[in-house]
């Protein structure tokens, strides 16, 4: 099985990460499965695209129409005998983010999994394992799972961290609701 190829096409753009190694590596920890039929992802960045095209609507949470300038991702079904494929915006993805935040490894591939595995679970429950609900609810708990493996695989001496971190968030949010 051949993984899906990554391509750079960043117009007037430098990321302040090198984002095509940095999928490559969220790619390592996907099933085989899961990329079936999925042909490439693309890696470019949402303001250098002519207007009409940022201006473009797409389909988004809750069956709402939005903006694709809004957009950090796309997945493109196959259509008119064109295999599957991915566009990530990279700009909008670390568009706030501090450039010292990019330097820690674990950080900046969280940041980049949730658009990357959110964009596959749309593959995988359009192609491969068929699903019916929200679309993006369940392209979103892809994304979760697909995160999780990638933790356990690639920074898991970090696991018992994220925990303690996860139970804190759990403990805060239940103070406030009362």
């Amino acid at each position: 099985m051949t993984r899906p190829e990554t391509t750079c096409g960043y117009r007037n753009y430098m990321p302040p990460i090198n984002a095509n190694a940095a999928v490559r590596r969220l790619l390592e920890c996907v099933p085989d499965e899961f990329l079936t039929g999925l042909d490439r992802i693309v890696l470019t960045n949402s303001s250098g695209a002519p207007r009409s095209e940022r201006r473009q609507r797409i389909w988004s949470r809750q069956h709402r129409k939005s903006h694709l300038r809004h957009a950090a991702g796309l997945y493109h079904p196959n259509a008119k005998g064109q295999a599957a494929w991915i566009e990530v915006f990279v700009d909008k993805i670390f568009e706030n983010v501090p450039r010292l935040v990019c330097s820690v490894s674990l950080v900046r591939d969280l940041f980049l999994a949730k658009v990357i595995y959110h964009e596959i679970g749309h593959h995988v429950q359009l192609r491969v394992r068929p699903q019916r609900g929200n679309v993006e609810a369940l392209a979103d708990a892809w994304a979760r799972h697909l995160t999780l493996m990638f933790v356990r695989e690639k920074y898991w001496y970090t696991l018992p961290i994220l925990n303690a971190w996860r139970i804190v968030r759990h403990r805060k949010a239940t103070e406030q609701k009362q």
